[in-house]
């Protein structure tokens, strides 16, 4: 695998604004504890409520993860968790798997 970074484009849709918040995204790496840990800095939304596209500088194997929060009572926020493979292709993983990958990658 290649040692340069990428930027994964991961398009949304239009949303209602008051509804739902605006899409985050994230590199997700592991504490100490083997806990999550989520890095906002390298994602940035281009875009608005009338639709737009996340992009997230990372490097291919890396794990990320992308969402959206619901405000309502009728909770429909998400979270979708990648793995890296280019710029191209990233593969959608449970979040037990994305843990699973990145244990053994820091062995």
């Amino acid at each position: 695998m290649t040692t340069q970074t990428i930027t994964v484009k991961i398009p949304y849709d239009a949303y209602n604004q008051r509804r739902y918040g605006k899409p985050w995204g994230a590199r997700i790496t592991l504490d100490e504890n083997q806990q999550p840990q989520y890095d906002f800095t390298p994602a940035y939304y281009a875009g608005n409520d009338m639709g737009g596209i996340m992009r997230i500088v990372c490097m291919p194997g890396d794990i990320i993860a992308t969402g959206q929060k619901d405000y309502r009572k009728i909770n429909k926020s998400f979270k979708q968790w990648y793995i890296v493979r280019s710029e191209e292709q990233s593969d959608c993983i449970s979040v037990n798997e994305a843990i699973d990958y990145l244990c053994e990658v820091v062995k």
